[in-house]
């Protein structure tokens, strides 16, 4: 009797504390009212968020994110580079500003995705792609499906196929967790805990407050850990040929640059480490007209570590 009254006085308070957090987490939703600073274009039934900076004169710069991110990341990298190009970057579907699509996602979806914003925006072709870690590999299919609207690419401590699909088992780990992110994100523990502690947050160093804090924002949002699950289903549905190395297709003669990072992996990211450099080698080799980069003081995170490098390789290429 009294180890039943227990569990109910428990269950009871449990699901108090579970309604006053989604409470907490829907006012904090409402009261951050973030605007979008691009445009809002349909794609597929969908509203997705495409930002372009600088004259509208060609070539395109086109920055891909990594995975679980948005254009936001990319933003201090846009306005730079927008200083001399013409430059766009966009959410993906479920991140920043872009409204969720299906479950089941594949790395053609969101490189279609990407294609219709493009025409639809009528930015001046060609692209010069620029692909951060997961989005070296959208790049790279975006140039095996449109390789006439390519100038060239530069990847930024890219993922490469071998080296990826080796560590699927990790990837489906990290699927659970962002399933199991988007719960506690519904009852506001994850807006409680990176307000209390955002270095948990994993975000670079340099960053201006606002911007800590809008990053903060987003990644304590439940949308954000649904579009990294859903996200995560591209490389599961991935077929096994274009799971070895090339298998996303090789680039002829595009000019291409692989910069890579200096400074050995830590943390969350040490598992990347084993194997990097060869998969790297794999990617310069997919181009007869390539090279590669070392970005020594950089982690992963090479456009935040050293964006002045990034921007010089990225108008070395446009003078080109």
């Amino acid at each position: 009797m009294l180890v039943g009254t227990i569990v109910k006085w428990t269950l009871g308070i449990a699901a108090l504390l579970a309604a006053c957090g989604y409470l907490y987490q829907m006012l904090a939703d409402r009261s951050a009212n973030y605007q979008p600073p691009g445009d809002l274009l349909k794609i597929d039934g969908r509203v997705m968020h495409l930002l372009s900076m600088g004259q509208r004169v060609g070539p395109t710069v086109v920055l891909e994110s990594g995975g679980s991110s948005s254009s936001l990341v990319l933003r201090r990298l846009q306005t730079q580079i927008s200083q001399f190009a013409s430059v766009a970057a966009y959410d993906r579907a479920g991140f920043g500003f872009s409204e969720q699509a299906n479950d089941n996602r594949s790395f053609d979806d969101i490189t279609n995705d990407l294609h219709h914003l493009l025409e639809q925006s009528n930015l001046p072709r060609p692209y010069l792609l620029v692909g951060v870690s997961m989005g070296g590999l959208m790049v790279r299919n975006y140039a095996r499906l449109h390789p006439g609207h390519v100038k060239g690419i530069v990847l930024l401590d890219s993922a490469e196929e071998q080296h990826t699909f080796a560590r699927i088992d990790t990837l489906v780990g990290m699927q659970r967790k962002a399933l199991i992110g988007a719960w506690l994100a519904r009852i506001g523990l994850v807006r409680v805990a990176l307000t209390l502690a955002p270095k948990w947050a994993g975000i670079p160093k340099g960053l201006s407050a606002e911007m800590r804090h809008a990053i903060v924002t987003e990644f304590s949002r439940p949308s954000f850990y649904v579009a990294t699950a859903n996200e995560l289903e591209a490389y599961f549905s991935t077929p096994n040929k274009r799971r070895e190395a090339g298998g996303f297709g090789s680039l002829g003669s595009t000019p291409l640059t692989v910069v890579t990072h200096g400074k050995p992996l830590k943390g969350p990211q040490a598992f990347l480490e084993k194997g990097w450099k060869d998969a790297q080698h794999r990617l310069v080799s997919l181009s007869s007209n390539s090279k590669l980069v070392i970005a020594e003081q950089s982690g992963h995170a090479i456009g935040l570590d050293q964006p002045d490098l990034v921007i010089e390789l990225i108008k070395k290429m446009l003078e080109s």
